[in-house]
This record gives structure tokens, sequence and C-alpha cells, in this order.
């Protein structure tokens, strides 16, 4: 992809910078130096991915922005499949934009941005899109990458797909109401399956394998790097899933959302820190070894390392605007289906609050 040469102001520390969870809120001050730097094509995370650019006059125009002088806040509390935020500030790439990061230390993530304690985040397009169509005060401005959820059941259940699920029990990790109950009732709808014929129970994930053995529950939606380290027995099968099935893969998971005020006064910083976690993805999709390495240093990411990376390798984190787009759209379609936005609401209506994309 061909890229025009930007300049851009860069803040360095004098001295050693470092991000430690035992204190996540560091940040550069005004003891600053400033040098010039570029972003060109050829500099680290530019690729299929970045679909921002920026003119000189925006450039220019970032200068009186409240963020060239305020920095911008992050909401990233570790994990591994929404870490882009975490490894555009670790690999220096909102410096290179000329904003100071810092991350903000918050209970809940999504929350966090909604209400302004954070600028921006990443997470489920499933745990964002019912909240936004109510009102919440964010928008998403660009993917994060492809599906990271399955079904899974136990072989001895007699379960041989979602058909089979009509009368039993899936396991909810994060709860009724929650992405993960999102995810199954579009896993459903897709099946020709009324999700209301299914019953629902929040297991933790820690215990969802537990709760399968002992019947208490009959399949659950967990993360697929959880199942490749707890199924050690191979007792499970997958049975619909995010990442494998070929009517899933190809759509958005999770994506990047901002807080709509933020952007309004950041126009510029905006389309900056997009650019960045843009080329932390990238960066993520060209060296997967050293993400994950990356990830455990800072203590963003724990257990099994080799687990890790092949997790990290099944996801896209190249996925394009166009494609988070579609996945909105349909996403959109399915949650008005369910009855989960607002009757009021058009589908055109949720998409203009939804998706407010920074690339060119």
């Amino acid at each position: 992809m061909k890229k025009s040469l930007k300049k851009i102001m860069v803040g360095f520390l004098a001295g050693s910078f470092a991000i430690s969870l035992a204190n996540p809120l560091m940040m550069m001050d005004a003891s600053l130096v400033y040098a010039q730097s570029e972003i060109t094509e050829d500099s680290e995370g530019m690729g299929e991915t970045v679909s921002v650019t920026i003119s000189d006059e925006e450039e220019e125009a970032f200068k009186s922005e409240p963020a060239a002088k305020d920095g911008i806040k992050l909401a990233y509390n570790g994990g591994v499949c929404t870490a882009a935020p975490g490894v555009a500030m670790a690999l220096g790439f909102f410096e290179e934009e000329g904003l100071h990061a810092e991350i903000a230390n918050v209970a809940n993530e999504y929350e966090a941005v909604g209400t302004g304690q954070a600028d921006l985040a990443n997470g489920h397009i499933a745990t964002e899109l019912v909240p936004i169509a109510n009102g919440v005060n964010a928008t998403t401005v660009t993917g994060a990458h492809t599906g990271c959820k399955s079904i899974f059941v136990r072989k001895d259940s007699g379960i041989q797909s979602t058909k089979d699920l009509e009368g039993k029990t899936v396991a909810l990790p994060a709860g009724v109401g929650s992405a993960d109950q999102n995810i199954v009732y579009r896993f459903l709808k897709r099946d020709g399956i009324d999700p209301t014929k299914v019953k629902y129970k929040q297991v933790e994930t820690g215990a969802a394998l537990q709760a399968m053995e002992k019947g208490e529950v009959d399949a659950a939606i967990l993360t697929d790097s959880f199942v490749w380290e707890a199924n050690e027995d191979e007792a499970l099968d997958m049975i619909r899933s995010l990442s494998e099935d070929d009517d899933f893969n190809h759509e958005t998971c999770c994506a990047t959302y901002m807080n709509n005020d933020f952007l309004e006064k950041n126009p510029v910083a905006g389309k900056k820190a997009t650019r960045a976690i843009q080329r932390a993805r990238q960066y993520m999709h060209d060296h997967p070894e050293e993400t994950v390495d990356l990830l455990f240093e800072k203590g963003w990411a724990t257990g099994d390392k080799e687990n890790t990376v092949r997790f990290l390798k099944s996801l896209d984190f190249t996925v394009s605007d166009e494609v988070t787009e579609e996945t909105i759209k349909t996403t959109i379609k399915d949650y008005k289906e369910f009855g989960f936005i607002r009757e009021d609401l058009s589908e055109e209506d949720v998409l203009k609050m939804a998706w407010t994309p920074q690339g060119n």
C-alpha cells in the first residue's frame, strides 16, 4: 500500500520508558523533548491493515486539538485478542503520531469509553452494538480481528450440531444478555433454530468444563484458546465457531471503539490513534511470536506461550474496514430481528451511531 510521507511530532522521554501493571497510569509529562520524525510506507506496522492517511493540513490542525497536549487514555486490562492498543503504546506507535498515551486502570473497558473515563478500547462488536444503539456515547472506528469464540460440547453428550441444542442448556461465561448470548443467538438463527427454544445459564469460564461433565449444562460458548489449554483429555467437540465456520470466519469479531466526545473535539487525533492501532494490528499479524513475548513481558497475557501464539495466528488482524462495516450491518439486522434493538430505530439509524470509520 503506497503511503505519502507525513511529518509528525514525536515525544520521547530522556531516559527509559516503561509500562507496568503496578503503575498503569504512567504518562509522559511536560519535560518531554520533541523531535521531527516521519511515518512512511516502510515504517514498522505499515501494510494492508492501515487505511488511515493524514494530510499536511490535518497535521497542522492537530496541533490545536486538546489531545495534542492532553494525550489519549486507553482502556486495556490485558488480554491477547484485544491487545492492539497496548501493543501500539508499547511499540511507540502513539508517540510517533504525536500522541501521549496512558493506560487507564478501569473495571470495565467498554463502560469506561462510554463514560469518558477512557478515550478508546478494543472489544466485541457483540458487546458494544446494543449499548451504542441505546445511546452509549461511543462509536466503532475500525475493526480489530476475526472471531475467537465457539460452542463446545462433550464428545459423549450425543450433541452433533446446534440443531440438537433445542431444549438444552448453554453456559454463558459473560452471563445472560451478554455478548456470549448474542453470539449464540446468531449461530442458532443462521442454522434455522429459534434461540428462545434453548436455555441459558451463567457459568464462569473456569467452571464450564466441569459443569458440562456433571450434566449441569449441555454446551458452552468459550474462547478457543481456553479450550486448547483446558481440553487436555480431548473430551470436547466444537459444534459452531466464529473462527472455524465459513459463514462466520470472515466476519470482524472485535473492533476499536472510541468516545464520541473525544472524537468530536479531536478529529485528527482520532485518525492518528486509529492509525497507530492499525499499525499494531499489522505488527501482530506479521510478528505473532514477538507480540506474545511482549504481552507476557508486560503481564498482559499468561498461560502457555505456545498456545497463545497459536491463538494469535488463528485470528486475522488485517480485517478491512469494508468487512467490519458489513459485519456491523449484518449484526444490526440480526439484533433487530431478536428484539435487542429498539423498534423505533432503523438499521440505518443504528449504523450511523455505531460506525464512524477513520480510514480514507
